[in-house]
């Protein structure tokens, strides 16, 4: 039997389609980003009897409940008011399609109208917001702000949360953060440098002093080495020495992501894609609204990166860098999260 407090209670029409979405997408996330396991109550509805005895205990025993009110349906209201009536930390979706026009017309029933809803407008949109979901309802959370400075004079700060990129270069905060953090953000690329060579767009993590070690994630990666239409994100490690910093480079992930487009990339035709990274136990956590419908995350355990010699339990430094594009990075939004 699973312990208390390990379980996530997924509440939802039983259905093809919620049920393809729960198992295809809110459960791999909700694993990913706490380790949960994720279960609902689809055994225990059978045609003549329902045993809502058992359905109570598993919301009982559920760190935390998700719950669908896409739909008026009856059987999704009565587990999540146990839920509600239980204090457990909970996520509520909608679809907005069914939250704009039918059944709820923008008026959600008015005893959850003060609860904040994850409206979500199609698959990618869900994937990429409902991390941060977990990790607000799970555990606490904290929004903070950084100052930033180009090491390049054409690359400027626009704001707290709007970075420009006109030459190859990197752009580092004043401050670190904490061991634990998600951090969003929305990339726009107008134009490649060279023609021959695809935009290269980094999130860097790095312990001390912007140096090493540091994890840096790649998206799209200039060169497309498993598939040849397909842009990659990678994920690269090096070591604390940067002398050797060859030497001590390990390629963590090398998957195909998305089709490449970047012969289509212009000033009147741009990429924009939404990115978010969460960065904190037990994995580290990549989402984008570009990536292909068969790559919904790319993830790599924490441990690996500890294994490494990366010190996940120190503070950290974000950087961002750019080659051969000119790039604006904006909507950046950074989270400390406080497991304890």
């Amino acid at each position: 039997m699973t312990r208390l407090g390990t379980t996530c209670m997924g509440i939802f029409p039983f259905n093809d389609d919620y049920s393809s979405v729960f198992d295809s997408v809110v459960y791999p996330v909700i694993q990913s980003n706490s380790g949960l396991a994720c279960e609902d109550a689809r055994k225990y509805y059978e045609p003549a009897h329902v045993k809502m005895d058992l359905i109570v205990r598993m919301i009982e025993r559920a760190r935390l409940v998700v719950v669908d009110i896409s739909e008026k349906n009856p059987n999704v209201f009565y587990e999540f008011g146990i839920g509600y009536s239980l204090h457990k930390p909970m996520i509520i979706l909608c679809r907005k399609e069914n939250f704009k026009g039918e059944p709820w017309n923008e008026r959600p029933p008015f005893d959850i109208q003060g609860m904040e809803l994850l409206i979500y407008d199609n698959i990618q949109d869900l994937r990429l917001k409902l991390g941060r979901h977990v990790v607000d309802a799970l555990y606490e959370t904290r929004q903070v702000g950084v100052s930033w400075r180009p090491d390049h004079e054409r690359n400027h700060v626009k704001s707290a949360t709007c970075l420009h990129f006109a030459e190859n270069g990197v752009i580092w905060p004043n401050e670190s953060v904490h061991e634990s953090f998600m951090i969003s953000y929305r990339v726009t690329i107008t134009e490649r440098i060279s023609k021959d060579v695809d935009p290269d767009i980094r999130l860097i993590v790095a312990a001390q002093n912007e140096g090493f070690p540091r994890v840096a994630v790649i998206f799209p990666w200039e060169f497309r080495e498993v598939v040849h239409d397909m842009w990659e994100c990678h994920v690269d490690y090096f070591g604390a020495d940067e002398a050797k910093e060859a030497q001590s480079h390990r390629r963590i992930q090398q998957i195909p992501m998305a089709r490449r487009r970047a012969a289509e990339i212009n000033e009147q035709n741009p990429l924009v894609y939404d990115f978010s990274i969460t960065f904190s136990w037990p994995n580290m956590v990549v989402e984008s609204t570009f990536f292909d419908d068969k790559r919904e995350q790319l993830i790599v355990a924490m441990r690996h990166l500890q294994a490494l010699g990366y010190p996940v339990h120190q503070r950290h430094l974000i950087g961002f860098a750019v080659i051969n594009g000119r790039v604006q990075i904006d909507e950046i939004s950074i989270k400390e999260i406080d497991l304890r």
